[in-house]
Formats: C-alpha cells, sequence, structure tokens
C-alpha cells in the first residue's frame, strides 16, 4: 500500500495556519493605526482647549471683558473652541473684585459641544479669572 499525499496535507495545513494568524497581525494593526490616530486628535483637541484657556485669560485679564464666543486657531482649524463665561463682581476688605469664570469646550464639530459618533473628539477645560 502506498501513502502519497501526506506532504499535501500538511502544506495545506500550515498554510491555513499562516493565512488564520497573517488576518490576526493585520487586525491588530489596524486596531492599532485606529488607537493612534483617536489619541493624536485627542491631543489636539487638548491643545485647542488650552489655546481657548489662553484666550479667555486674555480677554478678561487684559480686554476686561466676559462674553461667549466661538473661535478656530491657527494650527488647529480642524477644532471648533466655543467659551462661555459668567461674570460675578464680590468685595475683599472694600475692594471691589470681578471674577470671570470660563468654561472652554474644544471640538471636531460644527459647533460644541458637537456630534456623536466614531470619529468625534472633544476635550473641556474651565478657569477662573480675578481682576
Amino acid at each position: 500500500m502506498k501513502k502519497n499525499g501526506f506532504a499535501v496535507g500538511a502544506s495545506l495545513a500550515i498554510l491555513a495556519i499562516c493565512a488564520v494568524f497573517s488576518l490576526y497581525v493585520v487586525q491588530m494593526y489596524t486596531a492599532a493605526q485606529e488607537t493612534a490616530a483617536k489619541d493624536y486628535e485627542g491631543e489636539q483637541a487638548y491643545q485647542a482647549a488650552k489655546a481657548g484657556i489662553e484666550f479667555s485669560a486674555y480677554q478678561s485679564l487684559v480686554l476686561g471683558t466676559c462674553s461667549n464666543t466661538s473661535t478656530t486657531f491657527p494650527g488647529l482649524d480642524s477644532f471648533t473652541v466655543s467659551m462661555s463665561c459668567s461674570r460675578t463682581s464680590t468685595s475683599e476688605s472694600g475692594i471691589p473684585i470681578v471674577v470671570d469664570s470660563w468654561l472652554v469646550t474644544a471640538c471636531n464639530a460644527a459647533s460644541c459641544p458637537g456630534g456623536v459618533g466614531p470619529s468625534y473628539v472633544e476635550r473641556q477645560m474651565s478657569a477662573t479669572f480675578a481682576k
């Protein structure tokens, strides 16, 4: 009795195992790329919110204004930054003090807070300035 075909069967089994492993590697690579892209967008949203806080500080401490506004910043054009402000007045030892409380929201939508979905990214920061 001849035993032919063992090498063909073993080759097919090894080929199938290699194909399954290759598919797994491609899926892991794709997931890593998507995670890195989301991390990058999250960092950009954080930087846009931070720029909004700096803009708010300038508005409160230099210009003396407290108004709700929305803008974009150079280099972060894909992110909308919405800034809302509430002003209160108080006094300490008879000296009047104006306190501005800012809430800054940066997102990659047309307005913040914006939409939902797998590509939506948003970061929020708050700050209080007294003068």
